[in-house]
């Protein structure tokens, strides 16, 4: 058994074999419990006894190994004594293996190449080298161990020795003692004898074949020459006491050069499977005209002249495309004849519809790199990024730094100081009273406690055991502002930066409540001007947004790749730094591709470089799987990130992500603040999410140039030095270019390229749909290609591509609509029933547009804002939204399954079909108390998509008439409606989905339906948590309903100055009192202390307002 299996399977096999006793080491124990029953030996703790030779018989049973079952369910192979031996002599006589031999072992003992490595080499008195388990899958340290102990023998899968080769090409070394390698379990490619012949040139390979249930191996075929016909190497003759046969349907030896069925015969076939006949009498079985023992193999094979097997693989790698039968190895030879490629591997894919498709994945040949640009590439985009920007004097940039540094520090110790601590009453706080004082929301803890720590490191501030000390006075922060404000004249600061730092500390009481949101201060109404200003208009930001622009210029005029050199943007957001860049661009052959992880920047930069056509938009979240959202890997040339990695959720991670999207030769090229600087922790630190989402005790993303490069020179990447440099004065503000190439060492092979061969060696028909370049094939625990994990690294289709029906052929109305919508989303079209969600709309974007129809549109103008914002967030597609405006039913191009929503004369229920097919339970989402299906949007898609019951949700039609139920009765009376609607459409089957007070209502439907004798499959409540309290007082329930709105429900409903604590301490003591409820003017009548006596005062005052005034405030 392998240790390291994932526990389930270990599971399985230990259930299959019936194993009642499992051997080990003391420091190997396994890492999950074992099954009950099974009792772990520790043999190293044993004690030492001698035990007298146990009689044998050459037929018993002398292993088993699991295999991968096709039902999922892994099958134990039986291999007796003779058949393992017979293999294994008839190799060393071959082979002559002697005892001066040394075999590397490579393969794990779940893998049955060990069974050679353990008692091929020791049979013969040789030795058995085995790597550090910690470095198993590392080719320079089977490098280093054949070096060290002059290894003689190598055996693995093809890929394995694969792997050493493109290690030797990089580094290479004397490996002059390998005189052997055997080579099975998985293709060989055609090129690696020619690679290993330059590399290695005294090594003998041999190529092996067979299968588990036939002892190992049962033919070989030395490889001595790659014949330029061949589509594989040949599978070769068998081994001593075993056989082949080429059998057609019909049970027929077919003749030379005709493809059938594979069978092995002979002294290595297995006894069975292990407890399972019925598997063995499949799978072993005697020829039906002779009685010859036969293993089925599932392979296709043919005899070629001499009497040499070739191996067309398995029985599904000839398949069968529109009609045609294609022979994958075909493909995968006339990729590997291509220019540049290494390795080759086609696979059908299958998508949702059952289409089957061709996909091939290659991997680049290794090559020399070229020098990496060094001195004279930065001082011309020095030069440039200077001229841009202007000269500064060092001592000036060092105090304006030191000013803004101090100026951010003193504003944080001040809105301290002015909540009482520090002082007599709290002279030396902890952390917790520091939170607990400034009332500092959950997700603002961390970014506080970096506060403190940027203080104590100032010397503002010092720990102690009793608490934090103030170490000096702080100065008056707007002296200090001040002194900043001198360096606007200089051009070292803008106005935009000042008054962006200057609106936070105004706020910052607030900002910490997390009262305000910070993303309104950067974007005011939506709006992206005061954003593209501020990351454009400093001194630092203006010459590292040009020296990026020369950089990547100088990229694109000395391009040497096949067409557009292919820069992919990633978080452009306002596009501060694409803009320079793209400027500098025009005129060369690029091809830009402008992304963010939200379409809300799409539609400005689309504006912006309307003029260009090489631009081009997407949204891209690096967080996720970029196949996923239609990327696939090598595909751009350079990658520019400004300012944004900070802000991912593992940094590790994205540029991982990142790496694999480059081509060969490609860049990484990205700007970011080397530290926690001060400012940046007062304004932007309120929109950053902490390292690994520790919003307790965890840090930033920003970090310092030496831990960036190291984790690009940990992925390959060979780094310039850092713009601006160590000796410019702008260099001191810590804002720096980080540029880094990486596979210089590999080849660029386009996919068109690949095309242009494949098309001179393959008919139409065999020409793989999808064709990708990929930086190396994932491999099994075995070292076999992953051909599963392959299928899964299909690019989707891009989400935000163009799509829709032809604007020309839409009403004049849903034709404007689909051009608005496509402009905020950032496309060049949309169709009329495309999903504003799946185009990458959030509830920003469909605010902004509500309020762009009422302004633009005589016909939006008819209805309110909210009826707009209310009908899109329900029904996000444009022809929702037509039928609106029209107020009729007229009929719109429509979406399979999904239709128009339904409105009936007597209800005020709103029907909003997502699709999902007509077989199966109607699957009905209700609406919480907001009444619209916003929450719904993505989980209704994800239902439908199912295709196991039709998925309709519950939105409430008109606003006005729901609000003037009785609320006493409003469950019971929007239950009834929704019933009786549902009942009316003519469903039998429900499983019903309430989220909040949708819940209640799911609940109250569900009791209607059975009452009528309906089924309801089931009823599935998502946070439907009854109210905690019992109340009539207007006060407390406004108090529930505004944190839907962001807002803190204590100060915003109450004031300013009441504390959370007289709330709730007043709830629960009229609660005690008045038998668990509220009633309407009690907390006005409160007294006792100060504490309640400001409540009470407070809410006789709010009281005095009439509920529309004090909400419209």
């Amino acid at each position: 058994l392998d240790s390291s299996a994932p526990p389930a399977r270990r599971d399985r096999v230990l259930a299959s074999a019936r194993v009642r006793h499992v051997l080990g080491q003391s420091a190997a124990q396994p890492h999950t419990e074992l099954p009950d029953g099974l009792q772990w030996h520790a043999v190293d703790q044993l004690p030492s006894r001698t035990f007298a030779p146990a009689p044998g018989n050459p037929d018993d049973l002398a292993y088993v190994i699991y295999t991968s079952g096709s039902t999922g369910e892994p099958k134990g192979v039986m291999i007796s004594h003779r058949a393992a031996l017979n293999t294994i002599q008839d190799i060393n006589r071959r082979m002559q293996v002697r005892a001066q031999d040394r075999m590397l072992g490579l393969a794990q003992l779940s893998f049955d190449l060990s069974v050679y490595d353990l008692f091929g080499p020791l049979a013969v008195g040789a030795s058995l080298v085995l790597p550090d388990p910690a470095r198993g899958a590392d080719p320079s340290h089977w490098a280093e161990l054949v070096q060290r102990h002059h290894v003689t023998l190598w055996n693995s899968v093809p890929a394995q020795l694969q792997m050493l080769a493109h290690y030797l090409h990089a580094e290479p070394r004397p490996l002059d003692s390998l005189r052997l390698a055997l080579l099975s379990g998985d293709w060989i490619p055609l090129n690696l004898a020619p690679q290993l012949e330059q590399l290695l040139p005294q090594l003998a390979l041999v190529a092996l074949g067979g299968a588990t249930e036939a002892s190992i191996w049962s033919n070989l075929h030395p490889i001595k020459h790659i014949d330029p016909q061949w589509r594989s190497i040949p599978y070769g003759f068998p081994l001593a006491n075993q056989g082949f046969r080429v059998l057609d349907r019909q049970w027929r030896d077919v003749p030379t050069w005709v493809p059938g069925d594979l069978y092995i015969t002979g002294v290595g076939l297995a006894q069975g499977y292990l407890n399972d006949p019925v598997l063995s009498d499949a799978r072993f079985l005697a020829h039906p005209l002779d009685g010859q023992r036969l293993y089925r193999t599932g392979d296709r094979g043919r005899y070629l002249p001499g009497a040499e097997l070739e191996f067309l693989g398995r029985e599904d790698g000839q398949v069968k495309i529109r009609g045609h039968r294609i022979e994958l190895g075909e493909i995968d030879a006339a990729l590997l004849a291509c220019e540049g490629v290494d390795n080759a591997v086609s696979l059908v894919m299958e998508d949702g519809l059952h289409e089957r498709s061709l996909s091939a994945f290659v991997t680049p040949a290794p090559c020399e790199p070229e020098a990496l640009p060094g001195a004279p590439l930065l001082s011309a985009v020095n030069r440039y990024a200077q001229s841009q920007v202007g000269d500064f004097d060092q001592e000036q940039v060092r105090a304006y730094q030191e000013d803004f540094a101090a100026a951010a520090l003193s504003s944080m110790l001040e809105v301290m100081v002015k909540a009482g601590l520090f002082h007599d009453a709290c002279p030396q706080p902890g952390e917790p009273a520091i939170l607990q004082a400034l009332e500092v929301a959950p997700q603002h803890h961390w970014l506080v406690r970096r506060w403190l720590g940027a203080l104590c490191e100032a010397g503002w501030l010092a720990r102690e055991p009793e608490g934090l000390r103030l170490l000096r006075e702080p100065q008056a922060p707007a002296l200090i502002w001040g002194r900043v404000e001198q360096a606007i004249g200089a051009g070292l600061c803008s106005q935009t930066l000042l008054d962006y730092q200057l609106e936070h500390v105004r706020l910052l009481p607030q900002l910490l409540k997390g009262q305000v949101n910070p993303f309104d201060l950067l974007f005011p109404k939506g709006c992206q001007d005061l954003a593209l200003q501020l990351y454009g208009s400093d001194a630092v930001s203006r010459y590292n947004n040009h020296s990026i622009a020369a950089l990547i210029n100088r990229l694109a005029t000395h391009f040497e790749g096949d067409g557009a050199m292919r820069i992919l943007e990633i978080g452009a957001g306002t596009g501060a730094t694409s803009t320079p860049v793209i400027e500098l661009l025009d005129g060369l052959d690029v091809d830009y591709r402008f992304t963010d992880m939200t379409a809300f920047f799409l539609s400005g930069a689309k504006e912006r470089f309307a003029h260009l056509p090489w631009v081009r938009y997407g949204v891209l979240d690096i967080d996720q799987d970029y196949r996923a959202q239609g990327l696939a890997s090598q595909s751009a040339d350079v990658v520019l990130c400004a300012g944004m990695l900070n802000s991912v959720q593992n940094i590790d991670s994205a540029l991982a992500r990142i790496v694999e999207l480059l081509s060969p030769g490609g860049w990484l090229v990205f700007s970011e603040p080397t530290g926690e600087w001060a400012p940046i922790l007062l304004t932007q630190g309120f929109m950053m999410t902490p390292v690994g989402g520790d919003h307790d005790h965890g840090r930033s993303g920003l970090c310092n140039a030496d831990l960036w490069q190291a984790r690009i020179t940990a992925l390959g990447g060979e780094c310039l030095p850092l713009l601006p440099d160590a000796d410019h004065p702008l260099a001191a503000l810590g804002m720096q270019v980080f540029a880094a190439r990486f596979k210089a060492g590999a080849r660029r092979v386009s996919v068109d390229s690949l095309r242009s061969a494949l098309a001179q060696r393959l008919p139409d028909y065999m020409m793989p749909a999808q064709l990708q370049v990929v930086d190396r094939l994932p491999l099994t625990a075995n070292g076999k290609v992953d051909r599963k994990t392959l299928a899964l690294w299909r690019p989707a289709a891009d989400a935000h591509a163009d799509t829709g029906h032809d604007s020309h052929a839409l009403d004049p109305l849903s034709a404007t609509l689909c051009e608005v919508w496509a402009q905020a989303l950032g496309l060049s079209r949309l169709g009329v029933n495309d999903n504003f969600y799946e185009k990458g709309a959030d509830s920003l974007i469909l605010a902004r547009v509500a309020g762009q129809l009422r302004e633009q549109m005589p016909l939006a103008r008819a209805f309110s804002y909210d009826t707009l914002l209310r009908q899109m967030l329900n029904e996000p597609t444009v022809g929702a939204l037509a039928r609106l405006l029209n107020d009729e039913a007229a009929p719109t191009p429509e979406t399979p399954d999904a239709g128009p929503s339904r409105r009936s004369a007597n209800s005020n229920a709103l029907l909003v079909p997502f699709g999902g097919g007509e077989q199966g339970p109607v699957r009905v989402m209700f609406h919480a108390a907001l009444g619209t299906l916003d929450y719904f949007q993505h989980l209704g898609r994800a239902l439908a998509e199912q295709q196991a019951g039709p998925v309709i949700g519950f939105a409430v039609a008109d606003t006005e008439q729901y609000l003037a139920l009785e609320p006493s009765r409003l469950i019971e009376s929007v239950a009834q409606d929704y019933a009786d609607r549902l009942i009316a459409e003519g469903h039998q089957r429900f499983q019903l989905i309430g989220y909040c007070l949708g819940g209640l209502l799911a609940t109250e439907v569900a009791r209607r339906l059975l009452e009528r004798g309906l089924e309801v499959v089931d009823l599935s409540l998502i946070d439907s948590i009854p109210m905690f309290i019992d109340t009539d007082e207007e006060l407390a329930y406004e108090a529930i309903f505004v944190p839907n709105l962001n807002l803190d429900p204590v100060k915003t409903v109450f004031g300013q100055h009441i504390e959370d604590y007289d709330v709730y301490r007043a709830i629960e003591l009229l609660m005690d009192r008045d038998n668990r409820r509220v009633p309407a003017g009690a907390m006005a009548a409160l007294s006792g202390d100060a504490g309640l006596d400001a409540l009470a005062l407070a809410v006789r005052q709010q009281s005095a307002r009439s509920q529309d005034e004090r909400l419209a405030d």
